[in-house]
Parts: structure tokens; C-alpha cells; sequence
């Protein structure tokens, strides 16, 4: 039986510390991606790959930024607070060839 295990971004808790060999990744969903908190978070990702995986990726207004991290992160899902900068992420992610879903508003979190 496989399991996933999720983190969130204040707390990074999870079902306790995982190690490269012995653990699926943890999955991460970082509300406020593009801000100081989602960015020092995602770099922890980065650091640590076989640690994590990261599944949502939430911002407000920062397309251009989200964009960015969605190419690096290839999450399952990114949330933008408008409809047409979801529409204009939704466009630019296809063309790139990155398949994350993209929703807007609150009822998408």
C-alpha cells in the first residue's frame, strides 16, 4: 500500500522526517508561493528533492512568478486569485508543455 504524506508551508509538518532512501516524498502545497515566505520554502524543495514533491502552488496577482515556479516545481495544481490571470498562467503553462492544472479564486483553494 502506498501513502502520501503532505507538509504545509508553516509548519512542514508531516508523519516525521524523511530520508532519501526509506520514504516516498512528502507532498507540499505553499500558499503564497510568490511571496518571501513560498519562495524561502520552495528553495528548501529544491535543496532537498527526494524529500518533496510539490503538489499546489497558490499566489494572488504574481503570474509571472508563478509561471516560473510551475515550470521548475511541475505541481498538480496552481491557484491565482483572478479568473484572467489563471486564463493568461493557463495559456502560458500549455505552450511550455507543463500540464498543472490551473484554477482561480477562493472556492479553487
Amino acid at each position: 500500500m502506498s501513502s502520501t504524506r503532505t507538509a504545509n508551508v508553516h509548519g512542514m509538518a508531516g508523519d516525521g522526517p524523511a530520508t532519501a532512501g526509506d520514504a516516498p516524498a512528502a507532498g507540499v502545497s505553499v500558499l503564497g508561493a510568490t511571496g518571501t515566505i513560498g519562495v524561502n520554502t520552495l528553495d528548501i524543495v529544491r535543496r532537498h528533492p527526494g524529500r518533496f514533491r510539490v503538489i499546489a502552488l497558490t499566489a494572488a496577482r504574481q503570474v509571472e512568478r508563478l509561471y516560473e515556479q510551475c515550470v521548475e516545481f511541475r505541481p498538480l495544481l496552481a491557484v491565482l486569485g483572478a479568473e484572467a490571470d489563471a486564463a493568461h498562467l493557463r495559456a502560458r503553462l500549455r505552450a511550455a508543455g507543463v500540464a498543472t492544472e490551473v484554477a482561480a479564486g477562493e472556492q479553487a483553494l
